[in-house]
């Protein structure tokens, strides 16, 4: 019995309690991987427009999360990680209405034509209305993959005993996610947009003007998701390569046509048509360029889509006539187009409405004010998902020189006003450069061009060192000897035509694995139990020695016998 005093006094009481305390306050599991996983996220759009709200409310999340297999009665407060082409509207709805707390998407790296279109619904349908849950997008990655399958062994319902279920919740291992910003989204004030405007002037003041637009911005559920490669990055290409090839034959007096030629890059075009409804707005009535014009070119989605196919549309809002000179050059492209392509250039006339809030295509700007216009696509529809997607990634740049030929042998045609007009005007250094155009393609198709990260004021932020794209546009067109203008308009402060908020682009999302509520719950029963256990038996010792004295035989006990022997308490001093 002396012997066990003496081990009981050599030994800290506190460490008893103090450690399996800390052990539980601690924030390290140590039957957990420690490590931590970071990834780049894209927040969902958030804007106003027409006084309707649309996208992701809110940004900052710190919540546990799920897979899209889980029950949606164990959703709440959870964020789900989810492939986005796994899923349909209705599975992302149902999510929502079960309280989630977050949804995230991951794009795949391997699209097909049924993965990019399951994809593109979703991305409509989250673009179509307000969200109060932060919603994010990520890209596919090894790291990604694996997180995934560490969850989908947490969300996989099967039918379990509540002992087995039990088990599972302590054993398991889960991921607690969290963003790198904890701000509220805010509205961005103060901020303008930039329209490039390039002229090559005729040969005389007072000439008419041919006038050829394309919208150089951009848009996709997420802000720095919206490459556009063929909406509208095909249409800015064409449009560069027209300004290349037409500054050489205005450069010589010889050959300078009796007409002025204006591109105008427009800005927002996909907020409807902002940038060039403020062009138009700033020219005015008595604007000389716009005095006397023959007609607008308008190009939009040139890329070949999804299918390659050259098909041209020409869009109007009401036909020309033969005789006009937008009826002229239409006549002159069907005739070269057709080479090649038996269907040509199919005419799609639409009647402009004025009870939209929205307009569908960019050539209707000019036509509300009586000025022959058009827009040249190789989409028949506005409506076409590949507008507004984070998949419009790939074109065609063999078709993207073809048409470029064909617009500009028909727009030649049309300054000299040549009646028979033929695809044999250009060759050598003035056909379309592919070389050149393939660069302009892979540019575009891997810079973001949302309208709310190419707008300029107090709240924008850098995130690339990269001169902007407004620079390297301008800084081209003034390359090709043209006269430029930048012409910035600024949104009205009481009743702007859109509001963009920030926290779009530059965030990122950690991941770190940790052990379910039910794990934490159950360590500290067990820990409580342990600290009762431990009190009683060094409050209750002798008590505790002398039932085990009596309540075992003899010869299982070395102890001497309580009761004969001096009395100790806690081996710190004899009580006599």
């Amino acid at each position: 019995m002396k012997e066990l005093h003496d081990l009981l006094d050599a030994l800290p009481y506190w460490l008893l309690f103090v450690l399996p305390v800390f052990i539980a306050l601690s924030p390290y599991n140590p039957v957990c991987d420690a490590s931590e996983l970071n990834f780049p996220i894209h927040r969902l759009a958030q804007f106003e427009i027409s006084g309707n709200r649309y996208g992701s409310k809110t940004a900052a999340l710190s919540i546990e999360a799920r897979t899209a297999s889980t029950a949606p009665s164990n959703l709440l407060r959870k964020i789900v990680i989810v492939k986005i082409h796994e899923v349909s509207v209705a599975k992302v709805s149902e999510i929502l209405n079960a309280g989630a707390g977050g949804i995230l998407f991951v794009l795949p790296n391997e699209v097909t034509e049924e993965t990019k279109d399951r994809a593109q619904f979703v991305e409509e349908y989250l673009l179509s209305t307000e969200h109060e849950v932060p919603i994010y997008f990520t890209q596919e990655t090894e790291d990604i993959n694996k997180l995934l399958d560490d969850l989908e062994g947490l969300s996989t319902e099967k039918t379990v005993s509540a002992a087995q279920a039990m088990f599972a919740g302590i054993s398991s291992n889960g991921y607690q996610m969290s963003t790198s910003s904890n701000s509220v989204p805010q509205p961005m004030k103060d901020i303008s947009q930039t329209s490039i405007e390039a002229v090559l002037r005729g040969q005389n003041d007072g000439d008419k003007t041919v006038v050829v637009v394309a919208h150089y911005d951009a848009i996709a559920a997420a802000p720095g998701l919206s490459f556009g490669a063929d909406s509208n990055g095909s249409g800015v290409t064409v449009l560069l390569e027209l300004v290349r090839i037409f500054s050489k034959i205005y450069s010589n007096p010889k050959t300078r046509p009796p007409t002025n030629l204006v591109f105008l890059l427009s800005a927002a075009g996909k907020w409807n048509f902002y940038g060039t409804k403020r062009w138009l707005e700033e020219q005015g009535s008595n604007s000389e360029l716009l005095a006397d014009v023959s007609f607008v070119a308008c190009l939009d989605s040139l890329g070949g889509g999804r299918n390659n196919h050259s098909q041209l549309y020409l869009h109007v809002s009401k036909p020309h006539k033969d005789d006009t000179p937008a009826g002229k050059f239409f006549n002159n492209l069907r005739t070269i187009a057709s080479e090649g392509h038996p269907e040509g250039v199919k005419l799609i006339h639409k009647k402009i409405n004025l009870a939209d809030d929205n307009l569908p295509w960019e050539h209707e700007r000019f036509s509300i004010r009586r000025i022959p216009a058009f827009t040249l696509s190789m989409m028949s529809k506005p409506q076409a998902l590949d507008r507004s997607s984070a998949f419009d990634t790939v074109v065609n740049e063999e078709i993207i020189a073809k048409t470029t030929k064909n617009v500009a042998e028909a727009l030649l045609c049309s300054l000299y006003d040549h009646k028979d007009c033929q695809a044999k005007a250009f060759a050598d250094s003035l056909s379309p450069d592919v070389h050149l155009i393939k660069k302009w393609t892979e540019y575009l198709a891997k810079t973001p061009r949302h309208a709310s990260l190419l707008t300029s004021g107090p709240q924008m932020k850098k995130f690339s060192n990269e001169p902007s794209i407004i620079d390297v546009l301008g800084n081209t067109l003034q390359g090709y000897k043209a006269e430029v203008k930048f012409f910035k308009s600024k949104l009205e402060k009481q009743d702007p035509e859109f509001t963009f908020y920030d926290m779009s682009v530059g965030l990122t999302m950690s991941a770190h694995r940790v052990k379910p509520a039910v794990f934490d719950l159950i360590l500290t029963c067990f820990i409580g139990a342990y600290l009762g256990i431990l009190y009683l038996i060094i409050v209750k010792f002798d008590a505790i020695a002398k039932a085990l004295y009596l309540g075992f035989p003899r010869f299982l006990i070395c102890w001497p016998d309580p009761l004969t022997q001096n009395h100790y308490t806690n081996g710190h001093h004899k009580v006599k």
